[in-house]
């Protein structure tokens, strides 16, 4: 294989990791927001709405010999289209000891009780506020403080530090799904649900089928499952795999500039420009059957009438024991106390 084509591997490769974690949206969403692209000498920096080159072959060299062993964890979240509720919450960990990617799925009516550092951040509007569901954090306390609302509950469920969070709206979904012709999966049942306040109208059929963008957002969102949000999670655990197989076809190679330029101005992040050379490394070597899809335990129940996800501490210990701490490289262990100031 010539220097081009493995450069042409690499990058369809981080593409297809980086918008598959981050796929799925109450809806679906889009992590492709900056990438580097390697080319010759030069490097091509996309991201904070700038297409910069760089020629200089010592800072080209600085960038690119990094230290390719790394262990990161990144929330990832879904918004509605009112950039508000964030209806799809994802925890993915990168860790190039084990060559795995493992992504945590948390169901958005989990059930969480504020802190008082969390209460500090709510507009004095809302300072009443002392139980929510998860999704209802950024809502009452606006986005500009996720990091201390929803991902700090995230870090308090899990005892594990979060590096990085992204924000994706369904606004680009439609369009990245068309973006790379859409994908091919089997459709378990029949789905019909309508709900003209969110102008969501769903009717899909049992059966293997083609999706464009407007179907695929009708399979994710669809929610009238007897086991509720649970089954909704697996839909979107599902719709992930075929993504995933999707954008690693060679025919995804022409439709390239449509996802970035979809994607470039649809996400919110706290990973600046020069940090993406931490995650591109490893994303560039993952084999996509190394991904592996997990939920958050637990179980439904019902607290003043209205029906919540209830965590399983101990078994979400168990699997966080599982992912984070069971190999060689670990990452440091975080007392649970930390997280419940």
């Amino acid at each position: 294989m010539n220097n081009k084509s493995e450069l042409l591997k690499i990058f369809l490769q981080s593409i297809a990791l980086t918008l598959a974690l981050c796929m799925t949206m109450g809806g679906v969403g889009v992590f492709m927001y900056k990438k580097y692209i390697f080319q010759d000498n030069v490097v091509v920096s996309i991201g904070e709405n700038v297409i910069e080159t760089i020629s200089d072959p010592e800072e080209i060299q600085e960038m690119v010999e990094i230290d390719k062993t790394i262990n990161k964890t990144l929330a990832i979240f879904g918004t509605d289209r009112k950039g508000l509720l964030t209806d799809v919450i994802m925890v993915a960990n990168f860790n190039s000891e084990t060559n795995q990617v493992h992504i945590i799925s948390v169901p958005r009516d989990t059930y969480v009780e504020w802190s008082e550092s969390q209460r500090e951040l709510l507009p004095s509007r809302n300072s009443w506020v002392r139980e929510s569901k998860i999704n209802e954090m950024v809502p009452w306390g606006g986005l500009e403080n996720i990091r201390g609302l929803t991902v700090y509950q995230l870090e308090r469920f899990l005892g594990i530090k979060i590096d990085n969070y992204v924000v994706v709206t369904l606004d680009a979904f439609e369009q990245v799904v068309d973006a790379i012709g859409g994908v091919e999966l089997y459709v378990p049942q029949n789905m019909k649900y309508t709900d003209p306040y969110q102008n969501l109208y769903i009717d899909l059929k049992e059966g293997y089928q083609h999706l464009d963008g407007a179907k695929a957002e009708m399979f994710v969102r669809f929610r009238s499952y007897p086991t509720g949000d649970l089954a909704r999670i697996d839909a979107q655990q599902i719709f992930l795999e075929a993504f995933i197989e999707k954008v690693l076809s060679p025919s995804i190679v022409s439709k390239v500039p449509g996802i970035i330029s979809v994607a470039f101005n649809s996400v919110t992040t706290d990973i600046r420009l020069l940090e993406i050379n931490e995650y591109l490394p490893y994303l560039t070597e993952v084999d996509p059957t190394q991904v592996y899809f997990h939920t958050m335990p637990g179980a439904a129940e019902y607290i003043n009438n209205i029906s919540y996800f209830l965590v399983d501490m101990e078994k979400t210990g168990q699997l966080v024991d599982d992912i984070f701490f069971n190999n060689t490289y670990g990452k440091e262990s975080f007392e649970m106390e930390d997280f419940n100031q």
